[in-house]
């Protein structure tokens, strides 16, 4: 992890750990102008739901397609890279590769992608459908990120 993507974290880190101790503070208390409602009006959405879609849809066949395409590539331009070396005599990825070996580099990237459909599935199994269609969607992004900072 580069110095830039860790201060990131940690800035959202801090930020949602913020907000989670300004709920625990207000929970027992009552606002003191708060608006006390006369009575409970019915639900806005009253109708049926949607009827659930299947994990592989058109938009989840997309997102596979370029999760598999981009894997492909951010593999083999960081294999390509691994394998040559600069005028200093390194490797342009020691940043952040812990293996100099391109199997375990691409087991490595791989692994993150099926982290990334896991934690789509188990969004969509749960019903948080805008959360799965993020995840679905952060593996090839997370490919086209190295692609982008591997080319030079």
């Amino acid at each position: 992890m580069s110095t830039k993507q860790l201060v990131l974290v940690c800035l959202i880190w801090g930020m949602l750990a913020s907000l989670a101790g300004a709920q625990e503070m207000l929970a027992g208390r009552e606002l003191p102008d708060a608006l006390v409602p006369k009575a409970v009006s019915p639900p806005i959405l009253n109708g049926p739901s949607p009827a659930p879609h299947p994990f592989f849809d058109k938009h989840g066949k997309v997102a596979m397609g370029a999760t598999v395409g981009l894997l492909a590539a951010d593999s083999a331009i960081t294999c390509h890279n691994l394998n040559s070396t600069n005028s200093a005599g390194q490797h342009g990825t020691e940043n952040w590769i812990h293996s100099q070996n391109c199997a375990v580099v691409v087991a490595n990237l791989a692994a993150n992608k099926a982290a990334f459909w896991g934690a789509a599935y188990l969004a969509h199994r749960t019903g948080h459908h805008n959360v799965e269609r993020v995840l679905m969607w952060m593996g090839p992004a997370w490919s086209a990120a190295g692609i982008g900072a591997s080319r030079h």
